[in-house]
């Protein structure tokens, strides 16, 4: 390993060898990539490619249920491999070492929304782990709409419909849509939450107004002036919305 001068030096090449080691894996070993994995974390506190491993597995496992933080078998279909599953348990285990229960949890609930696992993602959020850290998740589901991937915070929503409050995360589907100029997706959006009885937030109607009315479209809603979020503190911190308590490790 190559040492660069300066402390931030040093651990940027460090990180980059641990993950060039573990992707040396990927392509044919997928069970000597969850070793170099556990390794990394118990010799160097890393988790090099610890997103992609867990797709993989979770993939490769695509059969499992997940229950107290554990993977399990369903009894109907089993698992395509009993190795895979008892793989996965391994780096999750490790992951929590690592980075504790609650972050590691939020991973593991974005990689599923990401492999379209909504079955068993809406499992894991009514369980007891599913109780996950608000602040954690926000901003792990805004780096997905930094990554412009739309279709993953759909399948969370869809997830999560009755077992949280899933109105913040339309407001950050809004803005993908924003983004693109999807009028018709973002006022779908809109169309969504009534059917579901989810209450939209102030700059959720401000936003989706103004996108409207950018392209010349009529608002089907009356935007108040209390409603104007530019005069009140953006929601984005959800100071606003339920507390959802973190659990324990």
């Amino acid at each position: 390993m190559k040492l660069k001068i300066g402390h931030g030096d040093f651990y940027i090449s460090k990180q980059k060898d641990l993950e060039l080691n573990m992707a040396s894996y990927f392509r044919d070993d997928l069970e000597g990539a969850a070793e170099e994995f556990k390794r990394c974390t118990e010799v160097h506190k890393a988790t090099p490619l610890q997103h992609e491993l867990l797709c993989r597995l979770v993939v490769k496992v695509n059969a499992a249920v997940l229950e107290q933080g554990k993977v399990q078998t369903e009894s109907e279909s089993g698992v395509q491999s009993d190795r895979a599953a008892d793989l996965l348990q391994q780096v999750l285990d490790a992951c929590r070492g690592t980075h504790g229960g609650p972050s590691t949890h939020v991973t593991l609930a974005v990689v599923l929304a990401e492999q379209g696992m909504i079955k068993q993602l809406r499992h894991f959020l009514m369980g007891p782990q599913g109780k996950l850290n608000k602040t954690l998740l926000f901003a792990r589901l805004k780096r997905l709409v930094d990554e412009n991937k739309l279709e993953a915070i759909k399948n969370f929503v869809e997830a999560g419909k009755g077992t949280m409050d899933v109105a913040p995360i339309y407001m950050l589907m809004l803005q993908l849509y924003s983004r693109r100029g999807d009028c018709s997706g973002a006022l779908s959006l809109w169309t969504s939450m009534q059917d579901l009885s989810v209450t939209p937030s102030s700059e959720f109607l401000t936003t989706l107004a103004e996108l409207l009315r950018s392209h010349k479209l009529e608002v089907p809603f009356v935007v108040t002036p209390a409603e104007e979020w530019p005069e009140q503190p953006r929601p984005e911190t959800m100071k606003n919305s339920p507390q959802i308590s973190s659990p324990s490790t």
